[in-house]
């Protein structure tokens, strides 16, 4: 390979990546375009607006992973008992840090 074959390589090189940094942002404004207008043709906006997020970003919400909690002195992986106990601890800790106060004052006293 001689020195005008490399430097033809290398243009040709240069040409592919700006050509394909072209085409990358011609596609990105064409789906900012797309999903413009899907969220003003939407009546929920909101709504709407999260679906274009989780598409975008590949997220869904997985319970596979859900790691077992003790509850009860027992494992559980079941969302509702694990929101439950959540619900109960702190619901009931404001009422539980004023009886150990009220009772920590009374002992002292």
């Amino acid at each position: 390979m001689n020195l005008s074959e490399s430097i033809r390589i290398l243009n040709s090189i240069s040409i592919t990546r700006t050509t394909a940094r072209s085409c990358q942002q011609s596609s990105l404004l064409q789906k900012k375009k797309h999903f413009d207008r899907v969220i003003m043709e939407s009546t929920k906006r909101s709504r709407t607006t999260w679906n274009i997020v989780k598409t975008i970003t590949n997220n869904r919400i997985s319970t596979s992973n859900t790691q077992a909690m003790i509850i009860n002195k027992k494992p559980t992986t079941n969302l509702s008992s694990i929101a439950n106990a959540f619900n109960t601890y702190f619901s009931t800790v404001a009422d539980n840090l004023i009886t150990k106060s009220f009772l920590e004052e009374n002992t002292t006293n």
